[in-house]
């Protein structure tokens, strides 16, 4: 039987020690997140349509107007984040393009603005954000970045 890795007798040169970041709690259980438990946590999402709305969670909107049309994501999306840094931008990207939503300068706009002064007294909370979503562009205004991370 030929090994596949260099057998040196010393477990270090082929296995990633256990760090703190690989636990995940759960509110009754700490579950070891290596590659296997991740892949089957994991097995169920489903990649997203791009002809497919996917905008469904209400449960904390104010107020919710649904347009007749959708948003076509089929030739992909341009974002145009402003009020993020560029680590956060670069990561809102990458999050696309793993979720298989392509990035191109033809695709469907969505812009998003740090606007605080936008909201009441009351609506001023961290992670509040405003959606304007129509067939053409989404604008996601963010009370702060919080929010414009929500609204994406």
């Amino acid at each position: 039987m030929a090994a596949c890795f260099p057998l040196s007798g010393n477990l270090r040169d082929f296995v990633t020690p256990v760090s703190g970041d690989l636990w995940e709690r759960t509110p009754t259980i700490m579950v070891l997140m290596n590659a296997e438990n991740r892949y089957h946590k994991t097995q169920d999402v489903k990649p997203l349509n791009s002809r497919q709305p996917v905008w469904s969670d209400y449960s904390n909107s104010m107020m919710v107007v649904i347009h007749p049309e959708d948003a076509d994501l089929s030739k992909g999306v341009m974002l145009r984040i402003n009020g993020l840094d560029n680590a956060s931008v670069a990561a809102m990207r990458k999050d696309f393009t793993r979720r298989g939503i392509a990035l191109s300068d033809n695709g469907y706009v969505i812009n998003t603005v740090l606007t605080p002064r936008a909201f009441s007294k009351q609506q001023a909370v961290p992670g509040a954000c405003n959606l304007k979503i129509n067939a053409k562009q989404t604008l996601i205004a963010g009370y702060e970045r919080a929010g414009v991370f929500y609204g994406l």
